[in-house]
């Protein structure tokens, strides 16, 4: 009964970890378009874990049939070293996620390559050249070193796990990712127990008494990794991480040209075009939302005339010198200057500007991504969840999934909340 239990927790094992390689298949543009980092890491630890299922899957099928474990250099090199990379690549997914300062990121990734390199040479050693058959040693005099090793590979990762548990599970936003986290790297470092003890009871020669009285327990380990992990990707946003300054110049000046016309379809002023004066804040766009606007508040209140010049040859745009620009009045329904028009049209601009700049920072200081910086806008400007899904093209579930992860980075239940969260952000 305990052999079809521990055979069938296997196959749900490496049937999870398909899936997980599946998805990371449909997500695999995130590598040339996404956080690469927080990618590739969550890759890695995927393809560990799934490669796992599938080995300790061929070894209890083998058991099944021939009634006995068998192994082979290779392999019992590959279970070690697949052993070693699976938590070190799950602490490089914590570190990637999390939003410490850099020098603590560079400290952990030092100590964890170092620990890494010297645990994968120790394992190769040890597994390839002092073991034979199924984790035995070679000679009685190997015995003592290799139950060092295992005693060193196996402290070594369950450390590494927990500390980088300790250090990084609160600067990882998202409760639901921290959760699923902590359940896959506890998961990861009772298996480096569980796998110590059996692997030094066989070095000992007391393998059969302690399996005659405890039932294996690393493919529930495996199961329950493989099914966190897909939970994971499906929640996961591999997104670019939104940074204000990281908007190129004629990103902005669209942006601008686009609330021009808006506010010319609505009567206000009349179009921008060639020969008008360019706003201060076009010619020089600062880099971040701060400088965005702070400029714009140099503009004087009495500035008449408004308009952008893009020139858009081989994909890029050039603002065109104010010297050269001739201005063009702003005029209402019957052609006369209209002061109140003009007045108006400069304060939705600096009411438009101002709204990008606080939903801007607040973007950045939560660590929201390109795409939820998008939904948020949407948001904030009242539309419904199949109106931001229509105009950002993407499905209805989506849009719930940036919205939820939105509200958890803000700390918001709320749409009102979240208004009143922008409204309030104060640009200094």
């Amino acid at each position: 009964m305990a052999d079809s239990i521990i055979f069938f927790l296997y196959i749900f094992a490496g049937s999870m970890g398909l899936v997980g390689i599946i998805q990371l298949l449909m997500l695999a543009h995130f590598d040339n378009t996404g956080n690469r980092e927080l990618f590739r890491s969550m890759c890695l630890f995927m393809v560990c874990t799934a490669a796992i299922d599938f080995l300790y899957l061929g070894y209890d099928y083998y058991r099944l049939r021939v009634g006995h474990y068998d192994s082979t250099a290779i392999l019992r090199v590959l279970d070690i070293e697949l052993f070693i990379f699976q938590p070190v690549f799950l602490c490089a997914y914590m570190r990637a996620k999390s939003h410490l300062p850099k020098e603590k990121h560079h400290d952990m990734e030092q100590v964890s390559d170092l620990l890494a390199a010297v645990c994968a040479s120790a394992g190769l050693i040890a597994y390839g050249l002092m073991m034979e058959g199924y984790y035995e040693s070679v000679s009685p005099v190997f015995s003592k070193v290799l139950v060092g090793a295992e005693l060193f590979i196996n402290f070594s990762m369950t450390w590494l796990l927990l500390r980088h548990l300790k250090v990084f599970w609160d600067s990882i936003i998202q409760k639901e990712t921290r959760i699923l986290v902590t359940v896959i790297a506890l998961c990861c470092v009772l298996n480096c127990i569980v796998n110590g003890i059996l692997s030094i009871s066989i070095l000992m020669d007391h393998y059969l008494s302690i399996l005659e009285y405890e039932l294996d327990m690393t493919p529930l380990f495996l199961f329950i990794i493989s099914t966190a992990t897909v939970l994971l990707l499906y929640q996961e946003d591999f997104s670019t991480l939104f940074r204000a300054s990281a908007m190129p110049d004629t990103t902005r000046a669209a942006e601008h040209k686009t609330v021009l016309q808006g506010m010319n379809s609505a009567g206000t002023v009349s179009a921008p075009v060639v020969g008008a004066a360019v706003p201060a804040e076009l010619k020089d766009v600062k880099p971040a939302a701060e400088k965005a606007l702070e400029k714009k508040a140099e503009t004087t209140a009495t500035m008449r005339t408004v308009g952008v010049q893009i020139v858009e040859a081989a994909g890029s745009a050039e603002k065109m010198p104010s010297a050269a620009l001739q201005p063009e009045t702003v005029t209402g329904e019957q052609g006369v200057e209209n002061p109140a028009a003009i007045a108006k049209a400069q304060e939705e601009t600096d009411q438009e500007a101002a709204k990008k700049a606080r939903l801007d920072l607040i973007a950045e200081e939560h660590f929201l991504t390109v795409r939820e910086r998008e939904v948020l806008e949407l948001c904030y400007n009242g539309m419904t969840n199949p109106e931001i899904a229509g105009a950002l093209y993407i499905s209805l579930n989506t849009v719930k999934r940036h919205l939820h992860n939105i509200f958890e980075k803000l700390d918001v239940s709320t749409r009102i909340e979240l208004v009143h969260l922008v409204n309030g952000r104060k640009i200094e």
